[in-house]
This record gives structure tokens, sequence and C-alpha cells, in this order.
């Protein structure tokens, strides 16, 4: 009998190790990973940017994650996505150098991770400044962005930058993205509001140079419909614009009022 009894306790116990084991068999492999090297044991302060594009499978999410440095081993990392089956949402994530590959996975399921790579160009903005922006928001070189020519998008001839062809509009980009990517997306932005607005191709850089001066003149839209007609009618007769916004353009200053030097110089 008492045999039996003890034959019985070890058979619940062996159940309850091995029920304890299956519940716990992710902590466990982890320890085993990290004791074989497969693993990093002890995690970096230093942090990275990762993005997960659409489509990415798990075992391209794995590659990219020891390509970066932030996982070790792409057998060990793959394991570990193929038993817990995450959903991989594309996106920028803020993560840590020398990960256990288990808390990457918690961190890309963690909201605050998520890195915010929206950017909200108002109008008005000159493209200058939407460089600088971009550049700032995205660590892509300034020199990248102002390297973009007119040509290179394809502009009216009568374009001498991208002034004006870029549309101000809130964009999420990669920022793994080229600099004439992200460009040509604004313009390609801009095509399409300038096709809606029924412009010929022959009238477009006319009328968003107008639209521009009108736009830095007035402060409300409905102000802008009495400076067009105000402009328009120097146009015709013949007279210079006397706009403050072109002499500011001119002089390469932000302002919107104008000293009398900038007035006299006999700037394009």
């Amino acid at each position: 009998m008492y045999k039996r009894r003890r034959i019985a306790v070890i058979a619940i116990a062996l159940v309850l190790i091995l029920a304890a084991g299956y519940f716990n068999r992710s902590a466990i492999r982890q320890m085993l990973d990290v004791s074989l090297g497969n693993e990093y044991s002890q995690q970096s302060s230093e942090t990275i940017d990762f993005t997960i594009s659409a489509g990415e499978s798990g075992s391209q999410v794995a590659q990219n994650l020891v390509a970066a440095g932030i996982t070790k081993s792409y057998s060990s990392t793959y394991k570990v996505i193929v038993a817990k089956a995450p959903t991989f949402y594309p996106g920028v994530y803020k993560l840590h150098l020398k990960m256990k590959t288990v808390d990457v996975l918690d961190a890309l399921a963690d909201s605050t991770s998520v890195v915010d790579t929206t950017i909200l160009i108002k109008e008005g903005t000159r493209a200058s400044t939407i460089f600088k922006m971009l550049s700032e928001k995205y660590g892509t070189p300034l020199s990248d962005f102002e390297a973009v020519t007119p040509q290179d998008l394809k502009l009216p001839s009568e374009a001498i930058n991208l002034d004006g062809y870029l549309f101000p509009a809130k964009y999420r980009f990669d920022p793994k993205q080229s600099a004439i990517s992200i460009l040509r997306t604004m313009n390609s932005r801009m095509n399409v509001e300038i096709a809606k607005a029924g412009i010929a191709p022959k009238d477009v850089h006319r009328v968003l140079t107008l639209a521009s001066v009108i736009q830095r003149e007035g402060r409300y839209i409905p102000d802008f419909y009495k400076i067009s007609r105000v402009f328009l009618n120097r146009i015709d007769l013949g007279m210079a614009l006397q706009s403050d916004a072109t002499v500011s353009y001119g002089a390469g200053s932000l302002s919107y009022t104008t000293t009398a030097a900038q007035r006299a110089d006999d700037n394009p």
C-alpha cells in the first residue's frame, strides 16, 4: 500500500513537472539558447530604429533582426517566431541592440515602441525648409534633398527649383526611403491636385507661381480672390506686382515685412 502511494506521488510529481515544463517551454528554450550562445544574455543600452515593411514574412523579420544586431542567431530567432506566431504590423520600432527574441516580440507588440514617422508640411512652406524638416525627421542627409533638381521630377521647364511643386499635407515615409523617392511622392500628390483643378499643363507654372504670391499676401481665403483680381489687373496693365511676398522671396527672407533695401534690390 505504501509502495503504491509512493508511486502515485512520484507519478503526480512527474506530471506536474512535465506540465510546468510544457507551459514554460518558451522560457526554458530561451535559457538553453542563452547558455548555448544562440541568444544574447545582456541587452545593450543602445537603441536602433527597426523597420517592418508590409508583407514581410517571419523569416524576413528574423533575418533583418539579426542583420541589425538586435538578435544573435537567425535559427534561434526564427524558432521563437514560429513558436509564438506573432502578427507583424508594418512600421518603425525603437528597439535595443542585443535583445532576446522573446523581448523583441514583446516590444514589437507594445505601442510605445512604435516610432512616429509622420510629418506635417504646412501650406506656404518653401522647399528649402521642407528639405530641412525631412532631413531632421528621417535622418536623410540634407544634401540628398538639395541635390534633387526640377528635371529629376520632370517639372515644367520654367521651374528653377522645387518651390510650389511639393504638396503640403501630412505624410508617413519610411526612413529608408531615398530623398528623391520622398520628393517624388510629394510632387505626385501635387500633380493629382493640379489635375483636380483642371489646370492645363502649359499653365501649371504660371498658376502655381501666382497662387503662391496670393497665398503669401493674404491671410484668409475670402481675401485671396480680391488679391488675385488686383494682381491680374496689374499684369494686364503691364504694371509691377508691388508685392511684399515677391520682394521677401527674392531677398531669401522668411519675413512678411520688407526693408527699403530689399524693395530696391533688382533681384530676379
